[in-house]
C-alpha cells in the first residue's frame, strides 16, 4: 500500500513515528494527509505532477517565513531536501496549523481585513525576487481566441450533463455560453496592468486563522500575474455579500483600501480589475473535469456563476463607482 511506503520514507529522512494517517482529500492529481506523530501533526501534500521544479516551493516559503509572512513551513528532510518521492509522485511535509478556517463567503469583517492586508503583504515581500512561473492568469488568457476555446469547452460538458440529465449543470453552462457573448469584444492593454509574484490562489480555503495571525498555505501555484486578479478574486470568495453574486461596491472599497496598505494598484488596475474578473470567470470552465469535480469545486463553480449573472448586468456601473 502506499500509506506504507509514505510511512517508511518518514521514518527513515524525517525520524517520524507515524502514528496515525489520515486521508483529508485527494483532488484529482494531488492529495493531502494529516499525520499525528512522535513530533506532533503535520501535514502531508502529494505535489501535482504538473510541478516542473517540486522543491521550489520549500523555498519559497522559507524566504516568506524569514520576511515575516506567516506560513506553514516546510519541511526539510534528513537529506536536505523538501520532496521525496513515492511510486514517481512527489510529497512534501508541512507543519500543521491548528486554527480556524474560513467557507466560502463566509468572512468575518477581522477577516476580510486581515486577508487583504496579507495579500498585500505577500505580494510586496515577493516584489523583490525574480519572476516566478507564469501563471493561469496570464495575457493569453485575456485574448478573443480564448472564447473559441471556452466555448467548445463549454459544449463538450453542456453535452456530457444532456446525458446524465444534469438539469443544474445544463442551466449553468447555458449561462455561460450566454456571457461569452457579453465579453467577446473585451480587451486588456496587459503592458498597463501591474504583474507581480503572488500565491497564485489566494482565498479562504488557504487561509488559517490562529490567535492574531492569518497564515497562508499551499504555495504550489506561486506565480507572476495581474496583481489586481487575485484581489479582486480573494475578495469575491470571501465577502458573504458575493454569496448571493452581488460584488458589494463599499466592501470592495474597504478590501483595496486594506490590500493599499502593503501594495499599490495603479489608475487602469483599478479601471481594469472588475472586467479582468468577469472576462476571466466568462472564460473559465469551472465543471471540468466532471465527472471527478469534487463538492469544494462544484461550490465555486456555482459561485461563479451567480457572479457571472451579476456582473452581466452591473459591471459598467461597479466599475464606475469604485474609480
Amino acid at each position: 500500500m502506499i500509506e506504507t511506503k509514505i510511512i517508511d520514507v518518514l521514518s527513515e529522512q524525517y525520524d517520524l513515528k507515524i502514528n496515525k494517517l489520515t486521508q483529508l482529500s485527494n483532488h484529482n492529481v494531488a492529495a493531502t494527509y494529516h499525520l499525528n506523530t512522535s513530533k506532533g501533526e503535520y501535514v502531508l501534500k502529494r505535489i501535482p505532477s504538473s510541478i516542473d521544479a517540486p522543491e521550489e516551493e520549500g523555498k519559497l516559503v522559507k524566504y516568506l517565513h524569514e520576511n515575516e509572512i506567516s506560513v506553514a513551513r516546510i519541511v526539510q528532510s534528513n537529506h536536505g531536501t523538501y520532496t521525496f518521492l513515492v511510486d514517481g509522485n512527489n510529497y512534501h511535509l508541512q507543519e500543521y496549523i491548528r486554527g480556524e478556517t474560513f467557507d466560502l463567503n463566509s468572512g468575518t469583517q477581522r477577516f476580510m481585513d486581515l486577508s487583504a492586508q496579507n495579500l498585500g503583504k505577500i505580494q510586496d515581500v515577493l516584489s523583490n525576487i525574480p519572476n516566478l512561473k507564469k501563471g493561469l492568469i496570464n495575457q493569453e488568457l485575456f485574448t478573443s481566441n480564448q472564447i473559441d476555446i471556452a466555448r467548445q469547452s463549454y459544449l463538450n460538458t453542456l453535452r456530457k450533463a444532456q446525458q446524465l440529465n444534469d438539469t443544474m449543470i445544463i442551466e449553468d453552462i447555458t449561462k455561460r455560453l450566454e456571457y461569452l457573448k457579453s465579453v467577446s469584444n473585451y480587451s486588456f492593454d496587459y503592458s498597463r496592468l501591474t504583474i507581480t509574484n503572488s500565491h497564485g490562489d489566494y482565498y479562504t480555503s488557504q487561509i488559517i486563522n490562529k490567535d492574531t495571525k492569518l497564515y497562508t498555505i499551499d504555495w504550489t501555484d506561486a506565480c507572476y500575474l495581474p496583481a489586481c486578479w487575485e484581489v479582486i478574486m480573494s475578495f469575491a470568495y470571501a465577502d458573504p455579500i458575493a454569496k448571493s453574486g452581488e460584488i458589494n461596491v463599499n466592501s470592495l472599497k474597504r478590501y483595496v483600501e486594506n490590500y493599499s496598505k502593503n501594495f499599490t494598484l495603479n489608475e487602469y488596475d483599478l479601471n481594469a480589475m472588475t472586467y479582468l474578473y468577469f472576462f476571466q470567470l466568462a472564460v473559465s470552465n469551472f465543471y471540468e473535469p466532471y465527472e471527478q469535480l469534487p463538492k469544494e469545486y462544484l461550490e465555486i463553480a456555482m459561485l461563479t456563476t451567480k457572479q457571472l449573472t451579476w456582473l452581466n448586468r452591473n459591471v459598467d456601473s461597479l466599475t464606475s463607482k469604485l474609480v
